[in-house]
């Protein structure tokens, strides 16, 4: 476009130029003719009071030179401009391939096979595009940027989540990631979509809790630490001491090496009893309004001899 405009100021700079002499001739011709002619003489006199014909119509040749260096100044800018756009569509492509990763990863953890309750069951499913989906995520990324730039608005969060979502719904859709969450129901395996997520208050904290392994586990990708840590958790036991929500709880801290730490004021045996540690506390004084605790000894002993007579689970934790 600016090698064209170049091109077109050269060429009406030469037509301007061929106009006047022309127009500069046919004065001296008619001149010619009538020597007498007081018009012809006066235009004349004044053609030859005009030094060139740029004083009447501009230095078009330093006009042009002016606009062009405007306009390969332009140039440059917005070809920096084109490549800071480049740079950032590489980032987001990264970021997009590194977001679908982890949800690849998250469709992975599944529940332990030698768990007695829905062994061997993913723990989260998502739509099957998700395995098809286009191996250049340039384009999706690209396309993204160009709409936020549209509407002068980036989506922002303190930890790019807003942004991470919005790059992942230009590849699939809002809302068409189908995300389902496993249904802790011994009956029968279910997976219900995380929008609509039902059950009493020990599915719901079990399910809680899978996502936790879930999480923990997919940061295992990034980081290599192959463990969640632990998990302390208040009073738990108050919703959730049926067996199977349990036995899924303590086998998956099992199977992913999360250390669970229960605090409850529940005396529920059947429950307690999957754990093999057990800590008792008494309340011994209050010490600037807060109270100070104590291992209660003699009632561990007794809590360990009533387990003696009892069947015992494998240690889980």
């Amino acid at each position: 476009m600016y090698a064209g405009l170049n091109e077109t100021l050269k060429q009406q700079n030469i037509r301007v130029s061929t106009v006047w002499g022309y127009f500069r001739k046919r004065i001296e011709e008619e001149l010619a003719k009538d020597p007498d002619a007081r018009a012809s003489q006066e235009y004349l006199r004044r053609l030859d009071s005009i030094a060139t014909y740029h004083e009447v119509l501009g230095d078009l040749e330093r006009v042009g030179t002016g606009i062009s260096q405007v306009f390969e100044a332009v140039q440059d800018s917005l070809e920096q401009f084109q490549r800071s756009i480049d740079l950032t569509v590489t980032h987001l492509t990264a970021h997009l391939e590194g977001a679908i990763k982890l949800l690849r990863r998250a469709m992975s953890v599944k529940i332990p096979e030698d768990c007695p309750v829905l062994p061997g069951r993913p723990i989260i499913k998502m739509t099957d595009r998700l395995n098809d989906v286009a191996a250049d995520l340039r384009g999706f990324a690209s396309s993204r940027l160009q709409q936020w730039i549209a509407r002068g608005q980036i989506p922002r969060a303190p930890n790019r989540d807003a942004l991470t979502a919005d790059l992942v719904q230009s590849v699939f859709g809002e809302g068409e990631l189908e995300v389902r969450l496993l249904k802790t129901n011994a009956s029968r395996p279910q997976w219900t979509p995380v929008t609509r997520l039902e059950g009493s208050g020990g599915q719901r904290l079990t399910s809680a809790f899978l996502l936790f392994v879930t999480v923990g586990k997919v940061r295992e990708y990034d980081t290599g630490i192959s463990s969640a840590g632990f998990l302390l958790a208040d009073n738990p036991l108050g919703k959730s001491n049926a067996n199977d929500l349990m036995r899924i709880q303590t086998q998956m801290a099992k199977a992913y090496k999360i250390q669970l730490i229960y605090l409850t004021g529940i005396s529920d045996e059947n429950a307690q009893s999957m754990f093999d540690n057990h800590l008792f506390l008494n309340k011994v004084q209050k010490l600037r309004r807060r109270d100070l605790v104590t291992v209660d000894k003699e009632r561990h002993a007794l809590w360990a001899a009533s387990l003696a007579a009892k069947p015992q689970f494998d240690p889980v934790i």
